[in-house]
């Protein structure tokens, strides 16, 4: 599934950790070296949702956890017959870690970065659109804090790189921060070494 020359980078995180927004940026940094591809997994499951579900929220909470984590997988095996340049950026959903099949396949295929954000600073930009369906609406602080601690133990555990994120920097500045840490996993792969150099 994996072609020999290519370079996948897993970009994981609980929701709102940055993994959308920084890893574009991060990624137009990236094309002034070399040819690269930004990928949303929720915009490739999306593609596949029933046409009787107009969003991931409604099917989720219409077909289940495990239909969800079956799509998911689908979506990313999918997308993996046809990738488009030799490196790709892959932006995961926040619950990617509860789905075991999906993160056996990311572990054989590439290379997995968790971007971690402070508990407090998650919940706050979660609770900025309201108390979402999967967080207690008597006790959302709560609620979160356990599944904080249960995705951060995970992501922590199967991750290849942890990158901490700070909000006192801008969207651009972490972006640049995942950058180097990306040129870190490259220069790793041998065939690279000699064809990236950072960008300025």
């Amino acid at each position: 599934m994996k072609k020999k020359s290519m370079i996948i980078i897993y970009l994981a995180g609980i929701k709102h950790s940055g993994k959308s927004s920084v890893g574009r940026h991060a990624t137009t940094l990236l094309q002034k070296s070399r040819p690269v591809e930004f990928i949303d997994l929720d915009d490739e499951i999306k593609e596949l949702l029933p046409s009787s579900f107009s969003s991931i929220r409604e099917y989720y909470g219409t077909a289940g956890s495990e239909a969800f984590k079956s799509l998911e997988l689908e979506a990313l095996q999918t997308w993996l017959k046809h990738p488009k340049t030799a490196l790709q950026v892959v932006a995961l959903g926040g619950g990617a870690c509860d789905n075991d099949r999906l993160v056996s396949l990311m572990k054989t295929t590439g290379k997995i970065i968790y971007l971690a954000v402070d508990k407090d600073v998650l919940l706050e930009r979660i609770l900025q659109n309201g108390i979402p369906p999967f967080l207690s609406k008597d006790d959302p602080a709560h609620s979160f804090h356990l599944l904080f601690e249960h995705r951060d133990t995970l992501y922590r555990h199967f991750s290849d790189y942890v990158l901490q994120l700070y909000p006192c920097r801008s969207i651009p500045e972490n972006a640049k921060i995942l950058v180097k840490t990306i040129f870190e996993v490259v220069g790793k792969e041998e065939s690279w070494q000699e064809t990236y150099s950072e960008p300025h």
